[in-house]
């Protein structure tokens, strides 16, 4: 009984965390660490409840790859990157921080602040990348217009073609956690501009995004946005 009262202690606690100011690192770092975990065992399980396998561009990607999905891919360079740069030179993203359409998964995104609206791009992008680079910073595969590679499959030495004028993507950036992530960062931000405020569009650049492409992950990022607790507390 003692054991059961302080787990749902311990979950009222990081709930209530959610909606409040995060000043001091560690109570941050024990947030991000908690919705690390918890939105990679969400993910896993939306996973679990399709067909995992799938294809993007050419390679397909085996069931449990997709399923292995774990904080440390949420907390790790790419992770890190994607929120120092919404949390550090957040007039450059005003359309990501936003969110527009994301609010219908995330239906307190609206009374977060900052670091909290960061991080609900963390959990989304970290999950496009381990869609995208089938679970290996390394992954390559024949695209329409060239090589593409890496975490968010970027034409590798067409980078820079990306987002023109805004710096955002530079040559070479697809195998380099930082600059690639910075580079998807300024491309999900035109495509949010582009689409007014449509994540999960059908003329985004990645398949995972489209709703009505072969992968069909859109609905699965949604559907995990949805189930977390940082977006929807009630759902725990």
């Amino acid at each position: 009984m003692k054991k059961n009262i302080f787990v749902i202690a311990m979950l009222m606690f990081f709930q209530s965390l959610a909606m409040a100011q995060m000043p001091v690192a560690n109570e941050k770092s024990n947030a991000i660490t908690y919705y690390a975990n918890e939105f990679a065992d969400i993910i896993n399980r939306v996973q679990l409840e399709k067909d995992t396998a799938y294809m993007v561009s050419t390679v397909k990607v085996a069931d449990a790859c997709v399923t292995m999905m774990n904080k440390n891919q949420i907390l790790g360079k790419v992770g890190e990157t994607i929120f120092k740069e919404l949390t550090k030179n957040s007039s450059k993203y005003p359309n990501l921080l936003d969110g527009g359409k994301v609010k219908k998964s995330c239906r307190k995104y609206e009374e977060m602040n900052d670091n909290q609206r960061a991080l609900v791009w963390v959990l989304v992008m970290t999950t496009m990348a381990h869609f995208e680079s089938s679970c290996s910073d390394k992954a390559k595969a024949k695209g329409p217009n060239g090589m593409a590679y890496g975490y968010f499959q970027l034409h590798k030495g067409k980078e820079n073609l990306y987002v023109k004028g805004k710096g955002s993507c530079v040559k070479n950036a697809s195998g380099n956690a930082a600059l690639a992530s910075k580079c998807a960062l300024g491309m999900l931000e035109k495509q949010m501009e582009r689409s007014s405020g449509v994540l999960f569009d059908n003329k985004s650049y990645w398949e995972v995004l489209r709703p009505i492409g072969p992968a069909q992950k859109s609905q699965h990022i949604a559907k995990a946005l949805a189930k977390s607790s940082l977006c929807n507390p009630a759902v725990m």
